[in-house]
């Protein structure tokens, strides 16, 4: 069960205490997680530095199995949490239930862990965050992008500008949710267009499951003049 987050008013946020919103606590102002919650997170430590997959079996490149054999079209991926309780509650607040205050929450956890592996020097700095763009009708009905709303929070968290406009999503497509692997391939395939590329840019989503939407955003880019690609999403399934 999610609690609303107080503060839908400037008034609000005087009178009412900031609660978590999963456990109803405090919460520290200004954010929509406690402490002691954000700390649960199901967190990814180890995985395929190219598709984000954790625990993967990996060859002597480090990639996992599938991408020694067949590669992504996007070069480098990074997702901090497993897409497990409660984060996949997270991600379906925001996506589908309106609870669009969420995604300052789920780009904190990009945020943090992108900034963390910069500094390491195990990432190079994106020069522009691309959120993966709704097709018109879906936007409408929705009412937001919520990849669009992550992106704004990382990009200001790190520094990074957002470039919401350079790729459109051409082509309705299904929900690809309701398909298997092989289908949600060809569901996507041909979907997007950009118009213009940074030269590396990274593809921000909400979730990674079999990487197909963030591949085929990643062809247009490429075909726009993008060179190295990253995909940062929250969570990998």
């Amino acid at each position: 069960m999610f609690v609303s987050r107080p503060g839908q008013g400037a008034l609000a946020n005087l009178l009412l205490p900031w609660r978590c919103a999963l456990c109803a606590g405090p919460a520290p102002a200004g954010r929509e997680l406690c402490e002691g919650c954000e700390a649960d997170l199901p967190r990814v430590e180890q995985a395929c530095p190219r598709c984000a997959l954790a625990s993967a079996v990996a060859d002597v490149s480090g990639l996992c199995v599938r991408c020694a054999a067949q590669p992504p079209r996007f070069h480098r991926a990074l997702a901090p949490l497993a897409y497990d309780y409660p984060v996949d509650r997270l991600l379906l607040g925001l996506k589908f239930g309106r609870r669009a205050y969420l995604a300052r929450a789920l780009a904190r956890q990009i945020a943090v862990r992108a900034r963390e592996e910069i500094e390491r020097g195990r990432l190079d700095a994106p020069d522009a965050l691309v959120p993966v763009p709704l097709h018109p009708k879906r936007l409408a009905r929705r009412g937001f992008n919520q990849s669009e709303e992550i992106a704004r929070f990382v990009g200001k968290a790190i520094g990074v500008p957002v470039r919401a406009g350079i790729c459109r999503r051409v082509r309705h497509t299904k929900m690809q949710s309701q398909l298997s692997d092989e289908d949600r391939r060809a569901n996507v395939a041909g979907a997007f267009a950009c118009s213009d590329a940074p030269l590396r840019p990274a593809i921000i989503d909400d979730v990674i499951t079999t990487g197909a939407t963030v591949d085929a955003v990643a062809g247009a880019l490429a075909g726009a003049g993008a060179e190295y690609l990253h995909v940062w999403a929250v969570a990998r399934a």
